[in-house]
């Protein structure tokens, strides 16, 4: 299981969802290595079919990546629908076909 976010109470929280990931891990808590900002949408996607051409050799099961924003203050700004945030969205893979046994 890997973190990726925390709520906050009273410090300042960092400015930015990869700033957040770089903090969980100096505390030694486990974040995903393969997280990775990149610049625009383009990007996103190669990224995302990319990992779904490698995803069996993680060494765990995913059926998709989550894309968002990481700049905190815009994800605050776009906020949230009744169902999901404004600032992410799930990139799900095509499934895999496997014989059952």
């Amino acid at each position: 299981a890997f973190l990726y976010h925390l709520a906050w109470s009273e410090a300042t929280p960092p400015a930015t969802q990869s700033g957040m990931l770089r903090w969980l891990s100096g505390l030694g808590l486990p974040v995903n290595p393969q997280a990775e900002v990149v610049e625009g949408a383009a990007a996103a996607a190669a990224r995302c079919a990319a990992f779904a051409e490698r995803r069996g050799t993680l060494g765990y099961d995913i059926d998709g990546m989550v894309v968002k924003l990481d700049a905190c203050a815009q994800q605050a700004q776009l906020g949230a629908t009744e169902h999901h945030p404004r600032w992410g969205i799930a990139w799900k893979f095509p499934p895999e076909r496997r014989p059952t046994v």
